[in-house]
């Protein structure tokens, strides 16, 4: 039996923090926490601004975090979620789920609200352009100042500032890619009236690096805002079927008449300009799922946490799949040790009771197969005694597995997820 070994001195831990961070199930997909050990601080004020109306209001979030009697960390990573709505609607406590399951992996989490409301005309597709695009920089605004006033108060409520996430639905994830991956000076071309990125909400002045992005059913401007010095990794959930926020390229909402809003990339069009810099990047399609179409909140955050975890520990895995494919960090930490190769085929994968391996290329031959845990553990093996073979693998726990298939003169090595 061939074994498949971590070593995990090849890969050296770059500071004390991330050395923390990985050393525990701790920000991981598991519910480190118990719920009632968290902590909801609501209606937290981090700000005033004037809205689309002329009105000042108040500028509220809620944070979520571990009690300290139960985790005694000093720095903890950072994630602050915006809500969706089309710039009209919604509001933070949308998140609670998800917030609420990410605070139970061990991460302080806010959920903001933000200042809402444009012209938007009187039936779809007959609003204003312009005002459109006041409402996403205000909405960049509002969100630059709710983590301009955590970094203010990170004592108070153990964040590390080297560690901050942005993530958000719809409008809301349009807001943190943009927020990510624009210039303050790109993002002013936004609006030239409403003042500078950093001079709304508070007057705090802090800046950050937003170390990785939850984008659920969201997009970007241009995809040429995403440049080689804003190396930010994305994990991102996306209907392929999405007319709203296409996954790929066109106009938001889908309004071509008789008003032509503005083009947005989605998040197939991010992923695969991400891939091309070399930027770490996961993508999760909903195949014919329309806009937001994944409502799984659990699945959401546990994946996001094994994601955010895999950039915080130096071992972020790029993964394009399909489907609700379960979380589990274990998988992507070691991900990357898994050779896809190209002279295998297997259907369906993710697989749950039968599962075809098709070898592309080669005569008529025998082969021999083995199914690995990813701690290198044989759960099954056999022979496939045709090019096309079929093996009932009904019997393996949930999870990743390596297959590695041998035949003479050649071994082919391949994953599968078993849901």
């Amino acid at each position: 039996m061939k074994t498949y070994v971590l070593l995990l001195l090849m890969f050296p831990i770059f500071n004390l923090s991330a050395q923390s961070y990985c050393t525990s199930g701790q920000y991981s997909e598991v519910g480190y926490f118990n719920p009632d050990e968290i902590t909801i601080r609501t209606n937290v004020e981090y700000g005033r601004a004037e809205t689309f109306q002329g009105i000042t209001i108040p500028l509220r979030m809620d944070i979520y975090m571990a009690s300290t009697d139960v985790d005694t960390t000093i720095h903890r990573p950072l994630i602050v979620l915006i809500h969706g709505g089309g710039f009209l609607n919604g509001k933070k406590n949308n998140y609670a789920t998800t917030a609420s399951l990410l605070a139970q992996a061990g991460y302080v989490v806010s959920s903001i609200d933000y200042r809402l409301g444009w012209d938007n005309g009187t039936s779809p597709c007959t609003g204003s352009l312009p005002s459109l695009l006041a409402a996403e920089y205000r909405a960049m605004q509002d969100a630059h100042a709710a983590v301009r006033y955590l970094i203010e108060n990170q004592h108070l409520y153990h964040i590390d500032t080297g560690a901050i996430f942005l993530g958000g639905s719809s409008a809301g994830s349009t807001t943190a890619l943009q927020l990510a991956y624009y210039s303050p000076a790109e993002a002013s071309t936004l609006s030239s009236t409403l003042g500078g990125l950093n001079e709304s909400g508070n007057a705090f002045r802090h800046t950050f690096r937003v170390r990785g992005v939850l984008n659920e059913c969201g997009g970007i401007g241009d995809t040429s805002f995403i440049k080689s010095d804003t190396p930010i990794p994305m994990i991102a959930f996306h209907g392929s079927a999405d007319r709203i926020v296409p996954i790929d390229t066109g106009r938001i909402l889908d309004c071509y008449t008789p008003s032509r809003y503005h083009f947005i990339a989605g998040s197939r069009a991010i992923y695969h300009t991400l891939r091309n810099l070399g930027v770490c990047t996961e993508l999760n399609v909903y195949p014919g799922g329309p806009h937001c179409a994944y409502s799984n909140d659990t699945l959401i955050a546990k994946r996001t946490a094994c994601f955010f975890k895999g950039i915080l520990c130096h071992d972020c895995a790029s993964l394009d799949q399909e489907g609700e494919v379960p979380a589990s960090c274990a998988m992507v930490a070691k991900d990357y040790l898994i050779q896809q190769d190209r002279g295998v085929k297997l259907y369906p994968n993710p697989a749950s009771e039968r599962l075809t391996i098709l070898l592309i290329g080669e005569t008529e031959t025998v082969a021999k197969y083995s199914i690995l845990s990813m701690s290198g553990r044989n759960q099954m093996q056999g022979i496939l005694p045709d090019k096309q073979s079929t093996i009932d693998v009904s019997g393996l726990a949930q999870g990743m597995y390596c297959l590695t298939i041998d035949m003479p003169g050649k071994t082919i090595t391949t994953k599968l997820i078993k849901l």
